[in-house]
């Protein structure tokens, strides 16, 4: 019985001891005459990362009341490319994700055709900087 004792303990002092993990940290050269502070952290901190955050929204685009359709819709077309254009200046720091000026709709009112549109982006932007 004594025998198996001994066994049983022995078994279970050396399970515990082979499943811990060695810590350890080596730190050498290190000036001893000020005060020193060492800090030691698992992983990345959060203050370390950069953060951002998606932003959609919408516009309205439209063009300048023409007599001619085809002049109207020129006209919705280059409105729509100045959109684009000032959203690309002010997001320069960022990254457009998405930005599309969609389907104009004709509007007509006496003999003046206007195309008309809901312009919608999606910009990612910084919101957090690296320390």
């Amino acid at each position: 019985m004594s025998r198996l004792m001994t066994f049983l303990l022995f078994g279970c002092l050396t399970r515990t001891s082979v499943g811990a993990e060695k810590a350890g940290l080596k730190v050498s050269n290190i000036d001893a005459a000020h005060d020193t502070t060492i800090t030691v952290k698992k992983g990345v901190t959060k203050t370390q990362c950069l953060a951002f955050e998606i932003v959609s929204g919408s516009d309205d685009v439209s063009g300048d009341p023409e007599f001619d359709r085809a002049k109207a819709h020129a006209s919705w077309k280059s409105a729509c490319d100045a959109w684009k254009q000032s959203m690309r200046e002010m997001n320069k720091d960022n990254q457009i994700l998405t930005l599309n000026c969609n389907r104009p709709k004709l509007n007509k009112e006496a003999d003046r055709h206007t195309y008309v549109s809901t312009g919608s982006y999606k910009i990612k932007v910084r919101v957090r900087e690296k320390m």
